[in-house]
């Protein structure tokens, strides 16, 4: 999206969007984003998750995100594969997360525009 000008002011994902919202925010670079993808489809047994995510190196997000492992925005905390096990493995929290995402909200207004698809 960056490419036509438009910057996310924050990101939440459940799922894969987790990762996409990772990688956005850029705390996964898009081969680490492609690893946490292919290890999470290989099952759901957390210690071979975890080895299978060893080797990637995430960062601070550069934009804020929210996740659905805390409920709330991730500050001292990098995804990295102790939190995609915790992510595959633990309760989703993400009415938590967009709560707390829309907290800050008090002076923008927000639109819904309904588009057809034909």
């Amino acid at each position: 999206m960056a490419f036509v000008g438009v910057e996310p002011e924050a990101v939440l994902g459940h799922g894969s969007g987790a990762v996409a919202a990772a990688y956005v925010a850029g705390a996964l670079t898009l081969d680490d984003a492609a690893q946490v993808i292919c290890g999470v489809g290989h099952g759901f047994e957390a210690e071979a998750l975890r080895d299978s995510l060893a080797g990637i190196r995430p960062a601070q997000p550069a934009v804020p995100m929210y996740s659905t492992v805390t409920g709330d925005r991730l500050v001292d905390r990098v995804p990295d594969a102790a939190y995609w096990v915790e992510n595959l493995c633990a309760p989703v929290l993400f009415p938590a997360a967009i709560g707390r995402l829309l907290t800050p909200v008090t002076t923008r207004s927000w639109r819904s525009v309904r588009t057809p698809f034909c």
